[in-house]
């Protein structure tokens, strides 16, 4: 059943101004610029099993090329505020725990894999939040957004099955897909995304 979207002016309690999105963002900016990023943060799992836990969280912070993260924040930024400015509470709830529950993921399910960085996982999720806040939203184009997820499933299965990037080339950067993280990010979204509504001084929020 559609539901009815509120929207808060922006500076109006905060609630208009898509910050976390923003600060996310902001932090993949830092972890680039940062020169021990890569060593204090980087997702590595010998050392998390160690007992450095902080890096299945800031793992996705971290990005091993200039392309790993433009690519990253362009999926990322667009997706992401739009998605908090349609419905605040839930984006920011989402942009909060997804990255610790995409590497516990990995943790788990992978042990193959020893090193993982960059935001990808984190902005397949903002851009599964957005579609399915989209569909639920009166008078969506559902078509559109049905079509949006539809290539991101092609997307994510065509990369694992040939382990290669499908729309950038990020080979120079070392970066290679890891789809787990992308399908981790993605339930995490969509539970976020179908959760129960909410209401606020008796504004309905998705």
């Amino acid at each position: 059943m559609a539901e009815t979207l509120s929207f808060t002016p922006v500076g109006a309690s905060g609630r208009g101004v898509p910050w976390a999105a923003l600060l996310v963002a902001s932090l993949a900016a830092a972890g680039w610029f940062w020169p021990d990023a890569t060593d204090v943060l980087l997702y590595e799992r010998d050392r998390v099993l160690g007992g450095e836990w902080w890096r299945i969280w800031t793992a996705h912070f971290v990005h091993l090329g200039g392309g790993h993260l433009v690519w990253n924040l362009v999926v990322f930024v667009p997706a992401a505020v739009w998605a908090e400015r349609l419905a605040p509470l839930r984006t920011r709830l989402f942009l909060a725990i997804a990255p610790g529950i995409i590497g516990a993921v990995l943790l788990a399910l992978d042990s193959a894999l020893t090193r993982y960085a960059g935001l990808s996982g984190v902005a397949a999720g903002a851009i599964t939040l957005l579609a399915v806040l989209k569909l639920r939203a009166v008078g969506s184009d559902r078509w559109f957004w049905c079509g949006a997820l539809l290539l991101l499933a092609v997307k994510i299965a065509a990369e694992t099955a040939s382990r290669q990037p499908l729309l950038t080339d990020l080979g120079a950067d070392g970066a290679q897909p890891v789809p787990l993280a992308h399908l981790a990010g993605i339930v995490c979204a969509a539970i976020a995304g179908l959760a129960p509504r909410h209401t606020d001084g008796g504004a309905v929020e998705l």
